[in-house]
């Protein structure tokens, strides 16, 4: 996965994401925009997840994707509470490509080919 001509998308930053979805939000007219929030700006603390999402979410955002699993609950659960809509996945994890050394689908059985 690259963006911006990047390895990763590690070096996104949030201010790059809110020109994207500013750009998008105003291009259309009735389509779903999730913002995915970039790597480091909403780890820190459900504060710091706030403060980001309340960027995207003023910058054109319906919602706000992010990463994580169980460590992100409290976080999500603050930002909803809050009135932020997220968008939380499995599978395809690119901000966290150091962790699992790669960014291979994750979460996912596939059941065996039928021949």
């Amino acid at each position: 996965m690259v963006i911006q001509g990047h390895a990763s998308t590690l070096p996104v930053k949030l201010a790059e994401m809110s020109y994207h979805t500013r750009c998008v939000a105003a291009g259309t007219e009735r389509a779903l925009i999730v913002a995915d929030l970039p790597f480091g700006s909403y780890q820190p603390s459900p504060e710091r997840a706030f403060a980001a999402a309340a960027r995207l979410m003023a910058a054109g955002a319906h919602m706000v994707k992010l990463e994580g699993g169980a460590v992100m609950i409290e976080t999500v659960a603050f930002l909803t509470q809050r009135g932020i809509p997220v968008c939380a996945h499995l599978g395809l994890l690119p901000q966290s490509v150091n962790q699992l050394a790669a960014t291979g689908c994750r979460g996912a059985r596939m059941p065996p080919p039928h021949n």
